[in-house]
Protein backbone atom coordinates (compact mmCIF):
# COMPACT_ATOMS: atom_id res chain seq x y z
CA UNK A 1 0.00 0.00 0.00
CA UNK A 2 1.44 3.52 -1.14
CA UNK A 3 -0.25 6.72 -0.45
CA UNK A 4 -3.26 5.00 0.76
CA UNK A 5 -3.43 3.10 -2.41
CA UNK A 6 -3.61 -0.49 -2.83
CA UNK A 7 -1.36 -1.04 -5.96
CA UNK A 8 -0.76 -4.20 -8.24
CA UNK A 9 -0.97 -7.11 -5.94
CA UNK A 10 -3.74 -9.48 -5.43
CA UNK A 11 -5.09 -8.69 -1.76
CA UNK A 12 -6.44 -11.39 0.68
CA UNK A 13 -8.51 -10.21 3.89
CA UNK A 14 -9.39 -12.12 5.96
CA UNK A 15 -12.62 -11.39 7.66
CA UNK A 16 -13.73 -12.84 11.17
CA UNK A 17 -16.67 -14.67 11.82
CA UNK A 18 -20.18 -13.01 13.34
CA UNK A 19 -22.50 -14.65 14.76
CA UNK A 20 -26.06 -13.91 13.85
CA UNK A 21 -27.60 -12.28 17.20
CA UNK A 22 -26.31 -9.08 16.28
CA UNK A 23 -28.46 -5.97 16.74
CA UNK A 24 -28.87 -4.18 13.01
CA UNK A 25 -27.01 -0.78 12.71
CA UNK A 26 -26.06 1.41 9.50
CA UNK A 27 -22.65 2.14 9.61
CA UNK A 28 -21.69 4.71 6.50
CA UNK A 29 -17.94 4.30 5.71
CA UNK A 30 -15.84 6.15 3.09
CA UNK A 31 -12.01 5.36 2.71
CA UNK A 32 -10.26 7.89 0.74
CA UNK A 33 -6.51 8.51 0.23
CA UNK A 34 -4.40 10.99 1.40
CA UNK A 35 -5.83 13.78 -1.34
CA UNK A 36 -9.35 12.91 -0.52
CA UNK A 37 -9.60 10.84 -3.35
CA UNK A 38 -11.72 7.08 -3.32
CA UNK A 39 -9.53 4.21 -2.92
CA UNK A 40 -10.44 1.42 -5.50
CA UNK A 41 -10.52 -2.02 -3.99
CA UNK A 42 -10.53 -1.23 -0.40
CA UNK A 43 -12.31 -3.51 2.19
CA UNK A 44 -13.59 -2.96 5.14
CA UNK A 45 -14.88 -4.90 8.25
CA UNK A 46 -16.12 -4.98 11.33
CA UNK A 47 -14.62 -6.80 14.91
CA UNK A 48 -16.93 -7.97 17.63
CA UNK A 49 -16.41 -5.46 20.65
CA UNK A 50 -16.10 -8.59 23.11
CA UNK A 51 -13.29 -9.72 20.21
CA UNK A 52 -14.85 -13.24 20.54
CA UNK A 53 -15.25 -14.95 16.80
CA UNK A 54 -16.76 -18.18 17.05
CA UNK A 55 -16.73 -20.34 14.06
CA UNK A 56 -19.25 -20.45 11.44
CA UNK A 57 -21.13 -23.67 11.10
CA UNK A 58 -20.96 -23.31 7.49
CA UNK A 59 -18.43 -24.38 5.23
CA UNK A 60 -17.13 -21.26 3.46
CA UNK A 61 -15.62 -21.21 -0.16
CA UNK A 62 -14.29 -18.92 -2.53
CA UNK A 63 -12.79 -18.57 -5.96
CA UNK A 64 -10.08 -16.49 -7.14
CA UNK A 65 -9.75 -17.14 -11.28
CA UNK A 66 -6.79 -16.55 -13.29
CA UNK A 67 -8.22 -15.00 -16.55
CA UNK A 68 -6.33 -13.38 -19.31
CA UNK A 69 -3.25 -13.66 -16.69
CA UNK A 70 -4.86 -11.61 -14.04
CA UNK A 71 -6.33 -12.59 -10.70
CA UNK A 72 -10.06 -12.32 -10.98
CA UNK A 73 -11.32 -10.87 -8.60
CA UNK A 74 -8.49 -8.61 -7.64
CA UNK A 75 -9.52 -8.29 -4.02
CA UNK A 76 -11.26 -10.95 -2.58
CA UNK A 77 -12.89 -10.67 1.30
CA UNK A 78 -13.13 -13.84 2.88
CA UNK A 79 -13.70 -15.10 6.34
CA UNK A 80 -11.60 -17.12 8.72
CA UNK A 81 -11.76 -20.75 8.06
CA UNK A 82 -12.68 -20.43 4.05
CA UNK A 83 -11.39 -22.52 1.60
CA UNK A 84 -10.31 -20.48 -1.65
CA UNK A 85 -9.75 -22.58 -4.77
CA UNK A 86 -7.66 -21.39 -7.58
CA UNK A 87 -8.72 -22.46 -10.78
CA UNK A 88 -7.01 -21.69 -13.79
CA UNK A 89 -8.78 -20.24 -17.10
CA UNK A 90 -6.03 -19.15 -19.55
CA UNK A 91 -4.76 -21.49 -21.92
CA UNK A 92 -1.15 -21.42 -20.39
CA UNK A 93 0.07 -22.83 -16.85
CA UNK A 94 0.10 -20.69 -13.56
CA UNK A 95 2.45 -21.04 -10.72
CA UNK A 96 0.50 -19.63 -7.60
CA UNK A 97 2.07 -19.02 -4.31
CA UNK A 98 2.09 -16.94 -1.59
CA UNK A 99 5.11 -16.65 0.73
CA UNK A 100 3.64 -14.36 3.57
CA UNK A 101 4.66 -15.54 7.31
CA UNK A 102 0.85 -15.09 7.74
CA UNK A 103 -0.01 -17.74 5.06
CA UNK A 104 2.57 -19.73 3.14
CA UNK A 105 1.39 -21.89 0.41
CA UNK A 106 2.20 -23.35 -2.74
CA UNK A 107 0.46 -24.32 -5.99
CA UNK A 108 2.79 -25.58 -9.26
CA UNK A 109 2.56 -25.00 -12.65
CA UNK A 110 -1.04 -26.42 -13.48
CA UNK A 111 -3.85 -25.74 -15.93
CA UNK A 112 -7.44 -26.03 -15.51
CA UNK A 113 -7.82 -26.78 -11.48
CA UNK A 114 -4.87 -27.39 -8.87
CA UNK A 115 -5.00 -30.37 -6.79
CA UNK A 116 -4.95 -28.34 -3.83
CA UNK A 117 -7.31 -25.95 -2.57
CA UNK A 118 -6.15 -23.33 0.45
CA UNK A 119 -7.60 -22.57 3.61
CA UNK A 120 -6.98 -19.01 4.75
CA UNK A 121 -7.79 -20.48 8.84
CA UNK A 122 -6.35 -17.02 10.80
CA UNK A 123 -7.18 -13.33 10.69
CA UNK A 124 -4.67 -12.11 7.94
CA UNK A 125 -4.33 -9.48 5.35
CA UNK A 126 -2.34 -11.85 2.40
CA UNK A 127 -1.07 -11.31 -0.89
CA UNK A 128 -0.21 -13.89 -3.67
CA UNK A 129 1.41 -13.85 -7.08
CA UNK A 130 1.34 -16.28 -9.74
CA UNK A 131 3.87 -16.82 -12.82
CA UNK A 132 2.99 -18.50 -16.06
CA UNK A 133 4.29 -20.90 -18.74
CA UNK A 134 3.26 -21.08 -22.49
CA UNK A 135 2.69 -25.16 -22.97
Amino acid sequence: MRNGLITGWALLFLLAGFTTNLHAATIHISVLDNKGGAVKDAVVYAELKEGSYPPSSKKLSATMDQQNKEFIPYVLPVRIGTTVNFPNSDNIRHHVYSFSPAKKFELPLYKGKPANQVVFDKPVSSRWDATSMTG
